[in-house]
């Protein structure tokens, strides 16, 4: 595997909600992309013996995400009108179909927004919603399929 060099993000996030105890993460984001590429989990004193140049013996996880094919890649987002009405408690079938039309050349709808009544609409007497769909694309500009499923 070749290696390349990509500006990034990092953040640290403290959390209670944490399963393992390690509530504390040092969060790596692809600044390109925006994909989320790996998490350090540490706990409150793991955290203080890393900051402070000390070893720290065998105790915090790292999470890699599977997406390293986006690292790198441009996000793009559009929104579009989607006519209709997502009906209440509507499944994901009937979701898929009302954005399967727009979901074409590697773009993928967000699903949220079908089901968030701030983002309806009314144009005339046809309900929308406006949706965002998002994909990325390589230097050339061409679609990465399959991206959506990937973008962590």
């Amino acid at each position: 595997m070749a290696i390349k060099d990509v500006r990034c993000n990092v953040s640290i996030e403290r959390d209670i909600g944490y399963e393992d105890g390690r509530s504390i993460r040092i969060i790596v984001t692809d600044e390109t992309s925006g994909v989320r590429v790996c998490e350090i989990g540490f706990t409150p004193e793991e955290f203080g013996l890393a900051v402070t140049g000390r070893y720290v013996p065998g105790g915090p996880t790292l999470r890699l995400f599977d997406n390293h094919r986006l690292v790198g890649a441009k996000r793009e987002v559009k929104e579009e009108r989607v006519y209709g009405r997502a009906p209440w408690g509507a499944g994901d079938e009937d979701i898929a179909k009302m954005l399967a039309p727009f979901e074409v050349e590697g773009w993928t709808g967000v699903v949220d927004d079908l089901r968030n009544g701030h983002r309806a609409g009314m144009d005339h007497d046809r309900w929308y919603h406006s949706v965002r769909f998002v994909r990325y694309v390589d230097g050339d500009g061409v679609p990465i399929l399959g991206s959506e499923k990937e973008s962590g």
